[in-house]
């Protein structure tokens, strides 16, 4: 499975640290130093991606800087501005998926912000294209029985979808 990242990490005493682990071992882990890219081949297996080494007063440290007034002057952080699995973005997804905070526990986030030490769990198996449709129709609800696929029936079955799209094709002269 081919991962790509865009991510951009913010300083406050030091640079945040993103890991990539599958199978319970790290597979990547990095400063990230302003922006930079990750570009590899992972196995079709569920992985998570992270951060650690933010301080939260531990030894007197705290990697969130406030002023007089109680405005944040400077803030260790890391924002995914773009991650996909096969070149299929899903970074707009993320607020769906639970980020596992080790400070603040299961929380929610809605700007791809990572602001915590911890991780999102990417449960991928043998297809992410799969698991990003699915991912793509829940809303986070799992309460919730609606689905939004276009043809619910025709799941993982594309022939007819793509007789469509040559047809289309040949109309437009594509």
């Amino acid at each position: 499975m081919h991962l790509e990242m865009e991510i951009e990490g913010f300083y406050c005493n030091s640079w945040p640290k993103f890991t990539i682990k599958q199978n319970n071992k790290i597979i990547y882990e990095e400063f990230v130093i302003n922006s930079q890219k990750v570009d590899m081949q992972i196995e079709d297996k569920p992985f998570t991606i992270g951060m650690k080494n933010k301080s939260f007063g531990a030894n007197d440290v705290w990697d969130t800087c406030l002023d007089d007034n109680g405005n944040i002057t400077a803030d260790k952080y890391i924002v995914l501005k773009n991650i996909s699995l096969n070149d299929v973005n899903f970074e707009h997804y993320l607020h769906k998926l639970p980020y596992n905070s080790v400070e603040q526990g299961t929380t929610t986030t809605f700007d791809q912000t990572i602001r915590f030490n911890g991780y999102w769990q990417i449960d991928t198996n043998d297809n992410p294209y799969n698991w990003i449709i699915d991912l793509a129709n829940t809303t986070g609800d799992e309460t919730r029985t609606v689905s939004y696929f276009s043809d619910y029936e025709s799941r993982n079955y594309y022939d007819d979808h793509k007789e469509l799209m040559d047809e289309i094709k040949e109309i437009l002269k594509i």
